[in-house]
């Protein structure tokens, strides 16, 4: 239905814009500053990578799936998510 599209528009959109911005800190720090920053750098990624992750959790309907009870394209961007976070421990 076009409500659901938009659901998961909305989603693909909201992960394209927090996994650059949440994750490649967290994985290249040193592109983000010197060496000495690179800790912390990697720090404030990893923060806002969990805060990502708690904000797709709270919204996930509880069936699992981003729109309408069945995979979507949507669920392949958020699965993304979770896998990068695995790498991130």
């Amino acid at each position: 239905t076009p409500p659901q599209r938009w659901q998961a528009m909305e989603w693909l959109g909201w992960v394209a814009w927090t996994l650059p911005g949440a994750f490649t800190p967290a994985f290249m720090p040193a592109r983000f500053g010197p060496p000495p920053a690179e800790s912390g750098i990697r720090a404030a990624a990893l923060e806002r990578a969990q805060a990502a992750l708690d904000f797709a959790n709270t919204r996930l309907p509880a069936d699992g799936w981003a729109v309408g009870g069945a995979p979507t394209a949507a669920d392949c961007a958020l699965a993304m998510l979770a896998v990068f976070a695995g790498f991130l421990g």
